[in-house]
């Protein structure tokens, strides 16, 4: 009887999930859970395969729970997969266009495995233009966030009157060894959206460090959202913080962007989530100490061949954000 009550539990999670069914179980619980799920238990701040842990039946461990892994003819049941090959080919296509836009693609550090991390940024910051700033793949295996982002920035960098009013910083992709062995943490078992705190580690040092020398040339008052790019186990949905998180005028502020955006995107349709999440999330951290609009925008991540579903929608998506922000923010 316990397992079908955790399992239930895990469907409807009451905690700060995002994109993963989060849990603090006992030793007992987690050996009752379903063997067909991946089940990664912390380990001293790293997250590692159940099979790898010898449990202790009344301790308790904070707990993901993901979805069985899809790796077999992943291409052939869904929405082709997005790896760390793929952003190469696109930055590269893009380099003279970012270069005829003053803008530039450079590595700012490396991942664990010596993947190079990136930033798109321009070549010289406006401390008084309104900025966009724009992460993605903080988890590994979350592909289609990145189609989406392909989506945003193919419409930002044909529009000069957006250029003209936005500037971009942009991280395409943060955890490139993850997105390689399409799993959600990187190379050292760490979630990489539970590191922005003070504990930050591993590629977050290099992505935060660099994001925070950016944010000291540009008055905090002019970035007009953060967007986190993530996908979700089932459905479309932006995660904004409660009500009271910050005050009413912060809440409603959130409120305005998720609803331009479903003006356009008819996957998101305006759908959202409470969550006041972890202090190590990329959102919470940006939130709490600059008071930026930041949201986590969610797209299932293995979409089926069958759902009328494409990477050309996924691409739809990001011009929707683009429409949105052009719309509610080059009016204010």
């Amino acid at each position: 009887m316990i397992k079908y009550i955790i399992v239930a539990f895990l469907i409807f999670p009451v905690c700060f999930a995002e994109c993963v069914h989060e849990v603090t179980l006992t030793g007992k619980e987690i050996k009752s859970l379903d063997a067909g799920m991946q089940i990664y238990v912390e380990i001293e701040k790293r997250f590692v395969p159940v099979t790898e842990v010898k449990l202790e039946l009344n301790k308790k461990y904070n707990v993901h729970v993901l979805p069985p892994r899809e790796r077999d003819d992943y291409n052939k049941k869904y929405v082709q997969y997005y790896d760390y090959a793929r952003l190469n080919t696109f930055l590269n296509s893009y380099n003279e266009t970012f270069k005829q836009n003053n803008y530039e693609q450079i590595t700012i550090g490396k991942s664990l495995q010596q993947r190079d991390l990136y930033a798109v940024i321009p070549k010289e910051l406006k401390a008084n233009k309104k900025t966009v700033v724009m992460f993605c793949r903080h988890h590994g295996d979350e592909g289609t966030a990145n189609w989406i982002v392909e989506g945003f920035v193919e419409k930002v960098f044909a529009d000069k009157e957006w250029l003209g009013n936005f500037q971009l910083i942009l991280y395409p992709m943060i955890n490139p060894d993850g997105a390689e062995k399409r799993t959600r943490y990187n190379s050292n078992g760490k979630d990489l959206n539970r590191c922005w705190g003070g504990s930050a580690t591993d590629e977050i040092v290099a992505i935060r460090t660099h994001l925070q020398h950016l944010l000291q040339n540009i008055d905090d008052k002019n970035v007009v959202t953060v967007l986190d790019m993530h996908g979700s186990f089932v459905d479309d949905f932006i995660y904004r913080v409660p009500r009271f998180f910050v005050d009413l005028d912060f809440f409603e502020m959130q409120g305005q962007l998720i609803n331009q955006i479903a003006v356009h995107d008819i996957w998101q349709k305006g759908n959202f989530k409470l969550s006041e999440g972890s202090p190590g999330m990329s959102r919470i951290y940006l939130i709490k100490t600059y008071g930026f609009n930041a949201l986590t925008h969610e797209t299932i991540r293995n979409i089926p061949l069958n759902k009328g579903r494409s990477v050309t929608t996924l691409k739809k998506q990001g011009e929707d954000v683009y429409n949105a922000i052009r719309e509610l923010y080059t009016r204010k």
